[in-house]
């Protein structure tokens, strides 16, 4: 007993320590991107239900496919799934007047099919703007740069899926 009575506050600040890192941890479990089950291959665009309303699936092709929906303004978006063929970039962009503006924010996603991807902002978003989820393939140096690494496109069109901010 006089033990505890002379370590009280090393022990109090042990347990908060340790109540701290299981919230940090279970916070970082939540806004990592998690593996996801390889998404039905399809070269279309298509509606799909989400628990939060309609979600808004978009395929290139085999290697590519992005999903998001509309969503509170905000220094993150989370985008509801992603799958690369091979290393890429999920970048979020302005709209303006139904064309790219600026970069937002970007974040590096590896080949595969990922689902729950953190995108965080270094400008955020604002309530009643629309903005797009754009993916680019990246070049090999694993350093976003909107000049060195290239949009995916099919048919000439740059691939991009647009969402609005509530």
């Amino acid at each position: 007993m006089e033990f505890f009575k002379q370590h009280k506050v090393s022990i109090i600040g042990a347990v908060i320590g340790i109540l701290a890192g299981f919230s940090l941890g279970a916070y970082w479990y939540n806004v990592s991107p998690k593996r996801a089950e390889a998404p039905e291959k399809t070269t279309n665009t298509e509606t799909i239900s989400n628990t939060d309303g309609k979600v808004t699936l978009s395929a290139v092709d085999e290697s590519a496919m992005i999903a998001i929906s509309d969503q509170q303004a905000g220094d993150v978006v989370l985008v509801n799934a992603v799958a690369l063929g091979s290393q890429g970039w999920v970048a979020i962009r302005e709209g303006n007047a139904g064309q790219l503006g600026n970069i937002l924010g970007a974040r590096r996603i590896d080949a595969g099919a990922w689902s729950t991807i953190a995108v965080e902002l270094l400008r955020g978003t604002e309530a009643g703007k629309a903005y797009f989820a754009v993916l680019y393939k990246d070049n090999g140096d694993s350093e976003f740069d909107h000049k060195t690494d290239s949009l995916i496109e099919v048919a000439g069109k740059t691939y991009m899926q647009p969402f609005m901010a509530q």
